[in-house]
């Protein structure tokens, strides 16, 4: 079965089991570093806002079972993704004529970081900085719950309406940003043993584990870098020089730095996992980065 027949049938099949107050409808949409994702669009009628369930990853998982159409698997996916849809569904209206009024907005607006080769296409009707081999964008938490958020992009075309400059919505992304979405750390080791203890693993070795720390925030929490004293606080603390790993654009993992041996290996790491392991859209970089204490500074090492 090959994917737009994939895409068709699974549509449709959700279409029949939500029923007639509810609109299906599937739709391409561009993600980070120019992908293109196919995502299914689940929403009452009368709700302005819903969540987009993509179908690529259901569709791989479907076809390497290598079992053709088979309605029985077909049927598993669907209830899939309205378990999705349930988890994540908007049962009220946003009012989007909000978005139009900078005075309203102001205080919703937040950065992230991308990677600015991967995105040139999309930065050219962007407002953005650069930063190393990234860049920073700009956009709006509009929602957010315990299970999600929705998010507006500003574009250029945004920028002209609200008849601001990128200065003033930096102002604002770098004021608002860490109060929004305050920096989370967990040591590797924690996260290992937790992850042991909720599958009922017996994990010995967690605690001989090297001193590698998870830096993240809600959403997309490789931007916490940019945090005030951050950088600094943690060198302080670990008496060290950092080494900071861009995991995905989610997190990045911080550790001592230690000799320029470990940079050669963990840029050679980096480029494999993200390769094998992370999806294309979440990757942030292939460069590992060197802070410096005594000059407060992050660069590509």
């Amino acid at each position: 079965m090959v994917f737009e027949e994939f895409t068709e049938t699974v549509t449709e099949l959700v279409r029949e089991k939500m029923g007639e107050d509810v609109i299906v409808c599937n739709q391409t949409v561009q993600k980070n570093n120019g992908v293109l994702l196919t995502g299914l669009c689940i929403r009452k009628e009368g709700v302005n806002i819903a969540p987009t369930i993509y179908l690529n990853s259901l569709y791989e998982q479907y076809e390497r079972r290598n079992i053709g159409v088979n309605y029985e698997e077909l049927d598993l996916i669907v209830d899939e993704i309205i378990s999705q849809y349930h988890n994540f569904k908007v049962d009220q209206d946003i009012d989007l004529e909000m978005t139009l009024c900078f005075d309203v907005m102001k205080e919703h607006i937040v950065y992230k970081l991308i990677n600015y080769e991967q995105n040139r296409a999309l930065l050219e009707e962007v407002p953005h900085d650069r930063y190393l081999d990234l860049a920073i964008v700009y956009y709006c938490s509009v929602y957010r719950d315990g299970y999600g958020y929705a998010a507006m992009l500003i574009r250029d075309s945004v920028m002209k309406m609200w008849d601001v400059t990128i200065d003033e919505v930096r102002q604002y992304a770098n004021r608002n940003t860490p109060k929004l979405f305050p920096y989370r750390i967990k040591s590797l080791s924690q996260i290992a043993q937790d992850l042991a203890e909720l599958k009922e693993l017996d994990l010995e070795c967690a605690e001989d584990m090297p001193r590698i720390y998870v830096l993240y925030t809600e959403g997309y929490g490789a931007g916490v870098i940019l945090y005030d004293r951050i950088l600094q606080d943690l060198a302080t603390a670990m008496d060290s020089d950092l080494l900071v790993i861009p995991s995905s654009i989610r997190e990045v993992l911080v550790m001592a730095y230690e000799c320029d041996a470990q940079i050669a290996h963990f840029n050679e790491l980096v480029k494999c996992v993200n390769r094998e392991a992370v999806d294309e859209e979440e990757r942030l970089s292939d460069h590992v980065y060197l802070y410096r204490r005594d000059l407060r500074e992050l660069t590509i090492a």
